[in-house]
């Protein structure tokens, strides 16, 4: 824009030039709205909300897979060591004649 580029112009060669799914959008929302004479500020206050949605929609998905990924240690250590310790000393007294 420092150069003379129109503000639609230097937005849409920005939005070409990256590779990012989010700044995409946000651009072309931001693009629309230039266009249409609706007021930015809205839209970047909408595009902020789906932002975070999105980012917390991540959040929950990556800390299910982790979950799933914490009951590993849990079941094939913790679980049998328990039940171990619960058995053994029963196991001891039977053997013993009691």
């Amino acid at each position: 824009m420092g150069t003379g580029v129109p503000l639609g112009v230097a937005l849409a060669e920005v939005r070409d030039g990256l590779d990012h799914a989010a700044l995409t959008r946000a651009l072309d929302q931001a693009l629309a709205a230039l266009e249409r004479g609706a007021p930015l500020a809205g839209v970047l206050r909408a595009q902020a909300g789906d932002a975070r949605a999105d980012a917390k929609r991540h959040l929950i998905e990556l800390a299910g897979r982790k979950e799933i990924a914490m009951l590993v240690p849990l079941v094939f250590l913790i679980l049998p060591v328990t039940i171990a310790f619960a058995l053994f000393p029963g196991y001891l007294v039977l053997q013993a004649g009691f």
